[in-house]
């Protein structure tokens, strides 16, 4: 879920291949009501491919992590990671909010891919992402794709809005099964980054869960980090 600059609330639906929005209505200048849910944006582009059907997943993984940015449109635009597609996408938010047209950041599919169809396999499980305080994108991978297939091995990636340009931050511990990423967008905490560990795969794997939120502190906002 993420909030615009009005109040109003999105959703991410990754099996539906929706965006939802709640409405936010002010009466008297204090009061806030929401309004009913309805679909904001359903599209091929936020569905899911099945691609992780062969390891056991019981449903597409499409729309997942979700950031409202206020830095490339007026109004804002709200940025969307899909799972399986492995693209970052951004939607304008127009006009009493009606949604814009969808335009990929980073990733997708490519027909010619032989790796689940995908253009870049480095975002195949991106899952939550942030919006730092220059509009770019942090985005975590759940899982890396290695020269023996899966691993179970989480990664951190900062991706330019502007360009696409992808560049591997961290991977391995302490991300392990991280599925989600906060970080701040003043010039005081811009630098660290807070990532969500579930655990939920360790009991796949016959290890025993160990989650976790662990703290990144970045030596640059684009290329490395320690991990304290």
């Amino acid at each position: 879920m993420t909030l615009d600059g009005q109040g109003n609330l999105y959703v991410s639906d990754t099996t539906g291949g929706a965006i939802w929005i709640i409405r936010n209505f002010m009466r008297g200048g204090r009061q806030h009501h929401f309004g009913w849910p309805r679909i904001w944006v359903q599209d091929p582009q936020l569905l899911g491919t099945g691609f992780f059907g062969a390891f056991g997943q019981p449903f597409p993984l499409g729309a997942n992590g979700i950031a409202f940015s206020h830095v490339s449109h007026s109004k804002g635009e709200i940025l969307v990671a899909n799972t399986e597609q492995a693209s970052v996408l951004a939607i304008a938010i127009g006009r009493h909010t009606r949604p814009g047209p969808i335009g990929v950041v980073a990733g997708g599919l490519c027909a010619e891919s032989p790796i689940g169809g995908v253009c870049d396999p480095r975002l195949l499980s991106v899952d939550g992402i942030a919006v730092d305080r220059y509009g770019d994108v942090f985005a975590v991978t759940v899982i890396r794709l290695g020269t023996a297939g899966l691993e179970p091995v989480s990664s951190l990636y900062h991706i330019k809005r502007r360009t696409g340009d992808v560049q591997l931050v961290h991977e391995g511990a302490p991300l392990n099964e991280a599925t989600d990423v906060a970080t701040g967008r003043s010039s005081a905490d811009a630098k660290t980054a807070w990532i969500a560990n579930p655990g939920f795969l360790a009991p796949l794997l016959g290890l025993t869960p160990e989650p976790s939120v662990a703290r990144l502190e970045l030596e640059n906002s684009w290329f490395a980090a320690t991990t304290p």
